[in-house]
């Protein structure tokens, strides 16, 4: 469709044009706007815009760029606005716009940009507002933007990366859902609590430590799990620590410190923390759930076991965690610098960039190993109980009488674990589609409502104020309370058994 007014406007959308050049333009020396959305551009020559002086807004949104240089931009000395949207543009030179000295908006949203050019925005003193929102942005220095002395609004998809343009007035986001420009922890109910859940996770399983391994046990093999279990929680406790103990450090200016923060060995270390703990936690639940499996549903099969096999599987079941948790933070390229400094709080689940360097291999531990970990515990629970209501307790040992106790004993361990586990699962394959940002605004809460219910109070109030902003950032949020919740139901639970 071509607009009557070929004095001031043109509009070619959706024509289907493969290439343009500049004899297309030479007759419209006055045009004051163009837009050429929706067609096939791939390359547009040197010069293209070289006869239209006096063009202010000119619109390339949605085709195939793969480049736009100033000599493609050459004689579009008074243009203001420039769309560049949903393209191809990969890389952004030194003096990409160096002639568009009078240009006031640049919109360069949805490109697949990766590398900046120190010098990339030289010359654009005008400029007033830039968006690159949902590019890469893997390549960038802080410096790109200091020429931007106009500067008022910038648009990121991650906020982090308004640590490089400190000096504009609008900078979005502001956060990522649980840090903010000013916070590591922005909600101060959370910043709270993690202080309170650490020390009660550091108490309450130091105490069933060393309490288990002072009293004399009548089920020294059982007794021997939970201690490996809450030495795995307790694990959890320091990560919590060291994220909060930072949160003090930064208060006030957190985005000063971001980038260096991320990129240290203490987020690494934290990070490390994190999936040992919960890898730890996952493999010795599984093991002490087949330990009852078997003793319950095939009760002759265990009669002999004894304390070397109970420790050969703890080694394993610690080794394999620590080997999950070590190996990303080897020098490889294949994890990049960023797989446990994807986020403030150093958690791998990489729910921002779920396609970031290493998003195979988190995605095998945390959906498909957790996964598969999970699935048969439910299986085995089942099979357990559906054992015992059909058996008469009258024609059972005392033994195997006390081994169903335990079993519906930490039964309620493996159903709040579910609780948390399911929708972390979930979240993450909804970030692997390209659905996210549409369903996790309207579903994901109804989802997680209806896993958790109304009565976990204690969770509830950590990420809610996240689901009140209705943001794609709400899923770290929700994967950070659950990382701390998950202490507090297991301390619950061995601070209650050293009662009994």
């Amino acid at each position: 469709m071509i607009s009557s007014d070929l004095r001031a406007n043109w509009f070619l959308r959706h024509c289907y044009l493969s290439s343009v050049d500049s004899a297309t333009f030479q007759p419209l020396r006055n045009l004051r706007s163009l837009w050429l959305d929706e067609n096939s551009l791939i390359k547009l020559p040197d010069g293209t815009f070289q006869f239209l002086g006096q063009l202010e807004t000119l619109s390339l949104s949605r085709n195939n760029l793969i480049n736009v240089d100033a000599k493609t931009l050459q004689g579009l000395w008074k243009l203001k606005t420039l769309y560049l949207t949903s393209n191809s543009i990969t890389h952004l030179k030194a003096q990409n716009f160096g002639n568009l000295t009078s240009l006031l908006t640049l919109d360069l949203q949805d490109n697949e940009i990766y590398t900046v050019e120190i010098k990339a925005f030289v010359l654009l003193e005008k400029l007033n507002s830039l968006n690159l929102k949902d590019n890469a942005l893997r390549h960038i220095q802080p410096e790109c933007f200091s020429p931007l002395s106009s500067l008022q609004y910038i648009y990121f998809s991650n906020f982090y990366l308004c640590s490089y343009a400190r000096h504009v007035r609008v900078c979005e986001p502001n956060s990522d859902g649980i840090s903010s420009l000013s916070h590591l922890l922005d909600n101060v109910v959370l910043r709270v609590s993690v202080w309170v859940v650490a020390g009660l996770a550091c108490i309450g399983n130091a105490s069933v430590v060393i309490g288990r391994s002072l009293m004399k046990e009548n089920n020294r093999i059982h007794s021997f799990y939970i201690k490996n279990l809450s030495v795995a929680d307790f694990l959890m406790s320091l990560y919590l620590f060291v994220i909060a103990g930072h949160d003090v450090a930064f208060r006030g200016e957190y985005i000063r410190h971001d980038v260096s923060w991320r990129h240290s060995w203490q987020c690494t270390f934290a990070g490390m923390l994190s999936t040992l703990s919960s890898e730890a936690s996952i493999f010795i639940m599984t093991i002490i759930t087949a330990d009852r499996y078997l003793s319950i549903v095939y009760p002759l099969m265990l009669r002999r076991r004894n304390m070397i096999f109970a420790g050969t599987c703890i080694a394993a079941s610690w080794a394999s965690a620590a080997i999950i948790a070590i190996v990303p933070s080897f020098n490889l390229g294949y994890f990049g610098d960023e797989y446990y400094g994807n986020n403030g709080v150093c958690l791998p689940l990489q729910i921002h960039d779920p396609f970031g360097k290493g998003w195979q291999y988190s995605l095998a531990v945390f959906c498909g190993l957790n996964s598969a970990a999970f699935g048969f515990i439910v299986y085995a629970y089942v099979v357990m109980f559906i054992t015992i209501s059909r058996s008469k307790l009258g024609l059972r040992s005392s033994q195997q009488q006390q081994d169903r106790t335990i079993a519906k004993r930490f039964a309620f361990i493996v159903v709040t674990d579910l609780m948390c586990w399911v929708p972390i699962i979930v979240i993450k394959f909804m970030a692997i589609s390209d659905t996210l940002e549409e369903l996790i605004d309207g579903i994901m809460f109804n989802v997680i409502h209806a896993l958790l219910g109304s009565g976990f109070d204690a969770q509830t109030f950590a990420w809610s104020p996240y689901f009140l902003e209705l943001n794609p950032e709400l899923t770290w949020n929700y994967s950070y309370a659950y990382e701390t919740l998950l202490m507090t139901k297991k301390v619950s639970y061995h601070r209650s058994s050293e009662l009994r």
